[in-house]
């Protein structure tokens, strides 16, 4: 195990929320980085609609990682959406309600 040291959230109260583990396994990061590249082989086959959303202050994925999926993605329709107030866990920071508003917003249209 790896001792965790960052909290991928800039909201407080979203933090004391979040549980979290403070070790991570070691055997986990080698399999994250093994899918990591079966990912990037396949991204050009998928061909629905996607939406991409990622924090520009995310501490834990490079920002510039959204280009670079959207370029390797096989869809034509592609959109994306910047966040500006929150870290990795996008879905309890700060920009929350931005990110389920959107998300309804693209299924609405695509369904």
């Amino acid at each position: 195990y790896q001792k965790k040291y960052l909290v991928s959230i800039k909201d407080p109260q979203a933090q004391r929320r979040h549980q979290t583990y403070d070790k991570v396994p070691v055997a986990s990061v080698a399999n994250l980085l093994d899918i990591q590249r079966k990912v990037r082989r396949e991204l050009h086959t998928i061909r629905q609609p996607t939406l991409i959303a990622h924090a520009v202050d995310d501490e834990t994925v490079p920002y510039g990682n959204l280009d670079y999926i959207r370029a390797c993605i096989g869809s034509e329709v592609v959109e994306t959406l910047t966040l500006n107030k929150s870290n990795h866990i996008i879905t309890v920071d700060y920009d929350k309600e931005v990110v389920a508003k959107r998300v309804l917003k693209f299924f609405k249209k695509y369904s």
